[in-house]
């Protein structure tokens, strides 16, 4: 079809529809890469803040038994 067809159709496709499928899928993948990192990046943090939080508990627990 060409450009007039298309637009009589209500359709339009573009002249690299093609070739940037290819792309948006990398550039998508890319991104939800790059999101999975960041979410394994802060689940880390927070695991560590975690471990931090009990271990505080556990020796403040500790110190006032010893002080009691």
């Amino acid at each position: 079809m060409n450009g007039e067809e298309n637009a009589l159709s209500g359709s339009y496709e573009s002249p690299t529809q093609g070739q940037d499928e290819g792309k948006d899928k990398i550039s998508a993948q890319g991104h939800v890469q790059g999101c999975s990192e960041e979410l394994e990046r802060k689940i880390q943090i927070w695991e560590g803040l975690n471990s931090l939080f009990f271990q505080n508990k556990i020796e403040k627990q500790i110190f006032e038994r010893r002080n009691a």
